[in-house]
């Protein structure tokens, strides 16, 4: 369990490595709980699956809570100007269970 803060990316002018210089709105503070694998990694390429319950805010807004999620885990950290490098890329599946809570489905695949 871990508790981090993540806000709402609002502009997407930057690549995924170079986010930090995009436009980003409210912050909000979620607690993550622990996380389950739902796929293994196979091949060179996949990373496997998990899916971590998330607790954010009652009071605020879910759907806004639901993008800052994505944006916190989503994404590659890749800066390289070719293919093939192996960086990791996340894609994010986010669902409201109730209010205040979330499950973050998240899949991973390496660039080969």
């Amino acid at each position: 369990m871990f508790t981090f803060n993540s806000s709402v990316r609002t502009t997407f002018k930057y690549i995924d490595g170079y986010r930090h210089l995009d436009a980003w709105a409210e912050t909000y503070t979620f607690k993550a709980l622990a996380h389950k694998r739902t796929a293994e990694a196979t091949g060179c390429d996949s990373g496997g699956a998990v899916v971590v319950r998330v607790i954010g805010d009652k009071r605020r807004d879910q759907a806004r809570q639901a993008k800052a999620l994505a944006s916190y885990f989503s994404g590659s950290s890749c800066t390289h100007e070719h293919d093939c490098c192996g960086c990791p890329t996340s894609y994010v599946d986010v669902t409201r269970v109730k209010r205040g809570i979330f499950s973050v489905h998240v899949t991973t695949t390496y660039n080969y």
